[in-house]
């Protein structure tokens, strides 16, 4: 099999459980055979970070340099969408400069973001949704993005021969909520961060914590500062759990909060800063630290898909008390402690009766064992790569053991070199920085390049948008690669006119694959239809550009709170 895996999202440190999953999930699936082909579609510095050996051939897609092009185009979806499924896609440069397209054979594209991207819609997809929040906290949300989160929800699954949910929980949301078959969602459970890998030893441990200054017992909360994680409760209901037990502190980590979050303004009122500590964004290995000497995992979320923190918290030996609902429960089983979130002194009195009582911490280990089984990630990793076998029509195939191997210290300890040392430098703390990035280069080259190449561009992954949006309007400076369907001897392209007072004076200029096809006005027309004839010596691949010489921003004409600079709508590309 051929397969794609649509990780373009993949930014190392920003993406939460969602990161973590998708590194353990294609570290599993990548020993499980020679005759694969795993193509990866995500930044270049995330690709060096899977430093373990892989049974399959690996190959990177840089998702910041490349695009990908599928097979045919077909914009006016009137037209209908191809018969069958499209077997071939088309990688080009970003910038249109070299290596030159190319085109690669794919059985199967499994998008693991959430979402099938517009491109890759009409190939034999594998979808997974890790959850549907919007529909559970629409208070977090603007109709507009409630709107396109379910627009995309329902495009992505009708395009999706099966789907994948995290939970059972989710399973059910995604039936109820879009009238999927049941027998389309498929319940896969994440592996925990950490989980394949070899145990850290007591003196490394150690080493660690000090660095980050952390000699003292404490409870751990490792999360973003959305707010459904619910930090303000937490944060309230430590006070009461400080008064039986006042050597203990808390520890958070994740996106540090500005001054204003709820729970930042709670410490200060309560005078916490100095037993409630938010220690920032932490590599995998320091996270792997915190956890073994923590007395507790304390996860007091509102909502989760799936709840990745108490997964490696019960992987890791470790207490959890956690919230009453319905994922956590699913997840941890009896292996945990649950509370009201919504009340900081059941959440204190949950914490205290277990911590100052060791039976029941003896009782909790024994029951996190039987759970342990349910977090195998060779189990989960098989049952993915099986529904990718289905999928596809192929049986599924006998694993050799062996083949599932863990991956080593060696690798760990590389990715948290790699990890320092980016944040060193994104710190300003270029000597320590170097240092780290020394210590990654004896151990990956490949990695310590990659770590310096996006340090030199400063991190900054965004780019000037020069395609076409989903409504058809299109940027002033226009570019687009087409597939041209074999045959095709020309196309059509269909081209409305923008919404202003003396459109007739403004115009525009079409090139394709760099032949310059002139200047083009709308002379009191309000459509445009432009022929194209293909010369017989035309590629595969070609880059239509369209340049304007005027935009306009909608939110101008109607306050409507668009602001894209537009210039014309592009209604249709008609091969003929």
């Amino acid at each position: 099999m051929d397969i794609l895996l649509d990780l373009r999202w993949m930014v190392l440190g920003r993406a939460g459980g969602l990161e973590q999953m998708a590194y353990e999930l294609v570290a599993a699936i990548a020993k499980f055979s020679r005759k694969d082909t795993l193509y990866l579609y995500c930044p270049d510095r995330a690709f060096q970070d899977w430093l373990f050996k892989s049974e399959m051939n690996m190959v990177l897609i840089d998702s910041d340099q490349f695009a990908l092009v599928p097979e045919r185009v077909s914009y006016d979806r009137s037209e209908g969408r191809p018969s069958g499924k499209l077997g071939r896609i088309g990688v080009v440069a970003l910038d249109g400069s070299e290596p030159p397209p190319r085109t690669l054979k794919v059985d199967l594209v499994h998008s693991i973001g959430g979402y099938v991207h517009d491109e890759l819609l009409d190939y034999r997809n594998i979808l997974t949704i890790h959850d549907l929040q919007h529909i559970h906290l629409p208070h977090h949300f603007d109709e507009v993005e409630i709107d396109a989160r379910n627009a995309r929800y329902l495009s992505s699954i009708n395009a999706s021969e099966a789907v994948i949910s995290v939970s059972s929980f989710v399973k059910r949301d995604i039936i109820a909520q879009y009238g999927v078959k049941p027998e389309s969602v498929t319940s896969i459970w994440n592996i925990p961060s950490g989980s394949p890998t070899d145990q850290l030893s007591k003196s490394k441990v150690d080493r660690i914590l000090r660095k980050m200054g952390i000699d003292f017992e404490y409870l751990f909360f490792p999360s973003h500062g959305w707010p459904h994680k619910n930090h303000l409760k937490l944060v309230e209901a430590f006070p009461f759990i400080q008064e039986s037990l006042p050597n203990l502190r808390m520890i958070f980590t994740g996106g540090k909060f500005d001054q204003e979050h709820p729970a930042a303004k709670k410490i200060r009122s309560l005078g916490l800063e100095e037993f409630i500590l938010h220690i920032g964004y932490r590599t995998p290995t320091e996270i792997r630290c915190l956890y073994e000497r923590t007395k507790a995992l304390v996860y007091p979320s509102l909502f989760e898909g799936f709840g990745m923190p108490v997964a490696e918290a019960i992987e890791s030996g470790v207490p959890v008390f956690c919230s009453d609902i319905e994922p956590l429960v699913e997840i941890g089983g009896e292996a945990v402690v649950t509370f009201d979130p919504c009340s900081s002194n059941d959440i204190a009195d949950k914490v205290l009766s277990v911590l100052r009582d060791d039976r029941l911490l003896e009782s909790l280990r024994a029951k996190r064992e039987a759970q342990l089984t349910r977090f195998s990630s060779k189990a989960i990793a098989r049952q993915t790569y099986d529904l990718y076998r289905k999928t596809c029509g192929l049986d599924s195939t006998p694993l050799e053991s062996s083949r599932l191997a863990m991956t080593n210290g060696r690798c760990e300890s590389t990715r948290h070199w790699g990890r320092v040392s980016e944040r060193s430098l994104r710190a300003g703390k270029s000597l320590s920085g170097l240092v780290a990035l020394l210590v990654t280069a004896f151990k990956s080259p490949p990695l310590a390049k990659s770590i310096w190449k996006a340090f030199r561009r400063k991190g900054d992954r965004a780019r000037s948008f020069n395609g076409r949006y989903g409504d058809g309007w299109i940027v002033p400076n226009y570019r687009e690669w087409l597939w041209v369907p074999e045959g095709s001897k020309g196309l059509i392209l269909e081209i409305e006119a923008p919404p202003l007072p003396h459109a007739d004076d403004h115009g525009f200029w079409v090139a394709l694959q760099g032949i310059e096809l002139g200047e083009f006005r709308f002379a009191g027309k309000s459509t445009l239809r432009i022929p194209i004839t293909l010369e017989e010596s035309i590629k595969e691949l070609v880059q239509l550009r369209i340049d304007s010489n005027f935009s306009f921003r909608p939110n101008d004409r109607d306050d409507n709170g668009d602001e894209r600079e537009l210039a014309i709508k592009l209604a249709g590309i008609h091969w003929k």
